[in-house]
């Protein structure tokens, strides 16, 4: 590669005086999401046409080519050109000079036969086309490379060795081999590729440019220090964490940290992308008409057809007489091309700050906010801190104690109440209390808000769960709707806790204690209240101790569909059943005189499927008999005649079967109805 980059510059070296002076515009301004991405914006000024060249990662060009915004008000952008995404051998393939082999200046010289070139030595300058490269032979005495040029005065040839300059003089060739060079510039810098904005103008002025790229999030780190007895503020520290991942050093840039989460996604733009097109046959039009030739005619007046007439050529004083519509129509017979349509209004300039203020505004109205820091300077791949909060914060000393989470111990913690107008955004916290006390962990925490933060096993408190019990009370309500009982009775849940501090300081415990489903606290009021728990306060002096007494009730709610229970248990439920109303009582003895009719109905109808169950089991047994007797003996006749008589009770029991389950289903719709419209209180 080295190789190949060296020895064009004795062929480049007038190139330099066509290429575009670079821009230097610096990052000025940074925001960072912590949905994984980030704006940079370039500010600053260019003079006359100047290139502005960005390198990015590859992996990087897909957000780049995506989200690419750039101002220049008082020039233009005429593109942005950035490598293909070909291999870089077959990119060198498409110059008219390959520079994809590893061959020397000779090998590239050849590739040049037949161009102008301009050779100086000491000798003189000698100009030409190139008749032949001859390339070392190896020998004891070999020249090396040497030129031959077809020069004014004829062949010369001369020694490459003695050239202090190779000039192109095709500047066609020349910009080929340099197209190339760049090809290989850009090979050269691995992952990293050029993305080069184009600015155009006659003078000195501001342009702008901003992109989105992946970018680390942005992290914050706290240090709170507790306040001492009496004091009812802490001293609440934080930082950010800041990654400069891009390739630019950030020098006096405005820092952005929001904490919103735009909408972001990759989409592969980088990569050409072809469409698969059909293919579609030539029609073959068997009975199409050949082409004929007509002569000249005159008409009737004498005088040659109009339109014959329009196709000759016209001069530009007859132009100028021409209506418009004749005139476009003899600028298309002559091949001229009309003037362009006049160009759009120019579109309103890119306000590249739009947006992001908002976005720190609604910081206020719900959980976006932002963080901006003026002056920050942090070299490119380069981490800093940056101080975001050196505030007095609200902080309570507290215990917090959960049944199973520490054993006996509760957790050494605080109530932070954030007085600051900042939105606390959630990370670790180091907590310092006369020195190092341990670490917590806070979510986010907007202005007015405050949150509980543990940090410690608090070794001086002791809680004990005292055991509890749980009882069913009294019936509170009896009740019946459209044919159910409901029967609603209270449950009561005791539950204590037995705390002991052993510390020379008061202790205030909050113990967190499991809600009981649907239920509510009955003697006390909770500090808090979470969707699983309750927290609860309690104050403990010095070598004291107390017992916390919690009492839940919740209700205990029992149905009974009085048309699928038994009579017996219909007239149990009356007789247990405290609160029933007197109207109440006499449904339920109403649906227990319809159930015993259903009842009777049943036991009537198990009778007789019983009763011909035996006589099928009776019949089974005379059969199998009667195969091992003969039929004309005594005892045959005797099984035979038995065998009548049980047929005709069959059909008997048969009918009475039909008769009694018919019963049975009109008592059971008699229940059903006579149910159905039950309602009391």
């Amino acid at each position: 590669m080295r190789l190949r980059l060296a020895l064009a510059a004795l062929l480049l070296t007038p190139l330099a005086s066509g290429a575009q002076p670079s821009a230097d515009v610096p990052v000025k301004r940074v925001i960072l999401f912590t949905s994984g991405v980030g704006y940079f914006e370039h500010d600053g000024r260019v003079s006359g046409d100047a290139d502005l060249t960005l390198r990015f990662e590859q992996s990087a060009l897909d957000d780049v080519i995506k989200s690419l915004v750039v101002e220049d008000q008082q020039g233009r952008v005429s593109e942005v050109v950035y490598p293909s995404q070909a291999p870089l051998e077959r990119r060198l393939q498409a110059f008219a000079v390959d520079l994809s082999g590893v061959g020397g200046i000779a090998s590239l010289l050849t590739q040049m036969r037949g161009a102008a070139l301009e050779v100086e030595t000491a000798a003189g300058t000698f100009r030409g086309p190139l008749a032949s490269v001859d390339g070392p032979t190896g020998g004891e005495n070999d020249p090396g490379v040497r030129l031959t040029i077809l020069t004014s005065g004829g062949l010369r040839t001369i020694q490459l060795s003695d050239a202090r300059r190779v000039e192109i003089l095709d500047a066609e060739l020349r910009a080929e081999v340099e197209g190339a060079l760049m090809a290989l510039a850009e090979g050269s810098s691995g992952e990293r590729k050029p993305v080069t904005v184009r600015f155009r103008g006659s003078r000195q002025r501001p342009v702008k440019l901003g992109y989105v790229v992946e970018s680390p999030v942005w992290k914050t780190t706290y240090r709170l220090v507790l306040p001492q007895p009496g004091e009812a503020d802490g001293y609440l520290q934080g930082w950010a964490v800041v990654e400069n991942p891009t390739e630019s050093d950030w020098d006096d840039v405005r820092l952005e940290l929001v904490s919103g989460r735009p909408i972001s996604f990759e989409m592969d733009l980088y990569s050409p992308r072809y469409l698969q097109r059909p293919t579609v046959q030539i029609p073959d039009d068997a009975s199409g008409v050949r082409p004929r030739t007509y002569e000249d005619g005159v008409g009737a007046n004498g005088v040659q057809s109009e339109k014959i007439q329009s196709a000759r050529t016209v001069s530009g004083d007859e132009m100028e007489n021409l209506p418009a519509r004749s005139v476009a129509g003899v600028t298309a017979l002559r091949g001229g091309v009309q003037a362009p349509a006049p160009p759009p209004p120019a579109a309103e300039p890119l306000a590249l700050d739009a947006g992001v203020v908002s976005n720190a505004q609604a910081g206020a109205l719900g959980e976006l906010f932002a963080y901006i820091l003026d002056g920050i300077s942090i070299p490119r791949r380069g981490s800093a801190m940056l101080p975001i909060v050196t505030d007095a914060i609200g902080t309570e000393r507290l215990s917090v104690y959960t049944p199973g989470s520490a054993g006996r111990h509760p957790l050494r913690g605080a109530r932070i109440t954030n007085r600051t107008d900042k939105h606390l955004r959630g990370g670790p916290i180091t907590v310092f209390d006369d020195g190092y006390a341990g670490d917590a962990l806070l979510n986010d925490l907007g202005p007015g808000d405050d949150r509980l933060v543990t940090f410690a096993v608090d070794q001086d408190v002791l809680v004990d769960p005292v055991p509890g019990s749980q009882d069913i009370g009294d019936v509170q309500t009896a009740t019946i709707a459209d044919g159910v009982l409901r029967i609603v009775r209270e449950r009561v849940r005791r539950t204590g806790y037995r705390i002991e501090n052993r510390g020379e300081r008061d202790r205030t415990v909050l113990v967190e204690h499991p809600r009981m489903s649907g239920g509510a606290l009955s003697s006390l009021t909770a500090e808090e209240t979470t969707p699983a728990l309750y927290r609860l306060r309690v104050d403990v002096a010095p070598g004291e101790a107390d017992t916390l007494v919690v009492n839940e009730t919740a209700p205990l709610s029992e149905t009974y569909a009085l048309a699928s229970q038994t009579p017996e248990r219909i007239l149990a439920l009356v007789r247990t059943t405290s609160g029933l109303s007197p109207e109440a009582r006499r449904m339920l003895e109403r649906a227990a005189a319809l159930a015993e009719d259903v009842a009777t109905a049943q036991r009537r109808l198990n009778a007789l499927q019983n009763e011909r169950g035996e006589i099928s089991r009776d019949q089974d047994r005379i059969r199998q008999n009667l195969q091992a007797v003969d039929s004309d003996t005594d005892y045959g006749r005797r099984l035979l005649a038995k065998l009548d008589q049980q047929e005709s009770r069959l059909e008997q029991l048969d009918r009475e079967i039909e008769q009694a389950q018919a019963d049975l289903n009109r008592r059971q719709q008699a229940l059903r109805d006579g149910v159905r419209g039950m309602n009391a209180r």
